[in-house]
């Protein structure tokens, strides 16, 4: 393996450029990958404020297997692409943001023809969380995907954030779903890419009357909203640099998104979000890994939550087709590019669009 380098992550959001010393070798179901494209996701740093530092950073890449341990389901040259499971202090060879990593079975997808390896890169992490929220923390099924659940038919969703990506992708989850009403919301110049992936109306987060906005909305639809999930959990001041501002929870996304829905005795609320919600058990926390078995990170889960995850999106790879729309790109090439990139996406500098680093470092 030749030398490379790799962006590193410590404590506090701290990052460095930083040559890679260590030889990966592939065992057990494990591929050497040569990544040609890294992507960026807010929780490349955040997950410092959450204890997991202390390696490379990265979850999503692409590249081509150049070696295979004995037990792998991969062969030398194909292109993979996927997302490494988070953990404090994992091994430096999962981390994305390097030229040369180990890819593990689970998460690790083979490339399809018609599939441009920019596009795939954008697709895992994003595409699972989103997943995560509709059909196991909110317990819908995706009837095209053959995976069972609760009938989303004439029913409303309300997905807070959508013009983040994991929100863009939920937003298209939640269409073939089958939801009726698809509310999100958004920056105002994201409306419209919103709309063409599947909402039925977007509205202004930044507008005072949002609230009122979205009530009026929906008693004009007729539907009942009790569904949502929140695609950015912001405002909480948690799992981010400390500040002296103190934090007002009442607006937070989370307790604005619970004032547009109504609840009834006959329909509970179902609500979801990225992040753990402060004083409101009710919403439930989804993830984008999920290991198999029946726990995750010290929490229990239902074993069949991964094996649903892990079958959605193969669906959603062999149908990116006709069936997916790929957020817009930002490209940077190389390490110190891609550093600055980390700490914009972090500070919600970039809307809407997913940021991919070329490679080499």
């Amino acid at each position: 393996m030749p030398a490379s380098k790799a962006i590193f992550l410590g404590a506090d959001g701290h990052l460095a450029l930083e040559d890679v010393t260590d030889h990966y070798s592939p065992t057990g179901a494990q591929a050497l990958v040569k990544v040609r494209y890294s992507a960026v996701n807010p929780a490349d740093i955040r997950h410092s404020y959450m204890n997991l530092y202390g390696s490379v950073a990265g979850y999503e890449f692409v590249g081509e297997v150049l070696e295979v341990g004995p037990d792998s389901r991969f062969t030398k040259g194909q292109v993979v692409f996927g997302q490494s499971m988070p953990g404090y202090q994992r091994p430096k060879y999962l981390g994305a943001h390097q030229d040369y990593l180990l890819a593990e079975d689970l998460s690790t997808y083979v490339l399809p023809n018609g599939l441009k390896d920019v596009e795939a890169v954008t697709l895992p992490t994003a595409a699972l969380t989103a997943i995560d929220a509709i059909s196991n923390i909110l317990g819908f099924g995706l009837p095209a995907m053959g995976i069972d659940g609760l009938d989303a038919t004439d029913r409303s969703i309300l997905i807070w954030g959508g013009g983040s990506i994991v929100g863009f992708y939920a937003i298209q989850l939640a269409k073939l779903a089958g939801f009726r009403h698809i509310f999100a919301t958004a920056s105002s110049h994201n409306h419209e890419a919103l709309l063409a992936v599947g909402a039925t109306q977007v509205f202004d987060y930044r507008e005072p009357a949002v609230v009122k906005n979205i009530q009026k909305a929906v008693k004009a639809s007729g539907a009942l909203l009790t569904v949502a999930f929140d695609a950015v959990a912001a405002g909480q001041g948690i799992f981010e640099p400390v500040s002296d501002v103190k934090v007002d929870l009442s607006k937070s996304t989370p307790q604005i998104a619970l004032q547009c829905l109504m609840e009834r005795e006959s329909e509970p609320l179902r609500l979801a979000a990225v992040l753990p919600v402060i004083g409101d058990e009710r919403w439930k926390m989804v993830l984008a890994c999920r290991p198999l078995g029946d726990s995750a990170f010290g929490t229990l889960q239902d074993p069949a939550w991964p094996l649903r995850s892990q079958k959605a999106i193969q669906w959603l790879i062999d149908n990116h087709d006709k069936a997916l729309k790929f957020p817009p790109r930002e490209m940077v090439k190389g390490g110190k590019e891609g550093l600055q990139a980390l700490r914009r996406v972090f500070a919600g500098k970039v809307s809407l669009k997913k940021v991919v680093i070329e490679h080499p470092m």
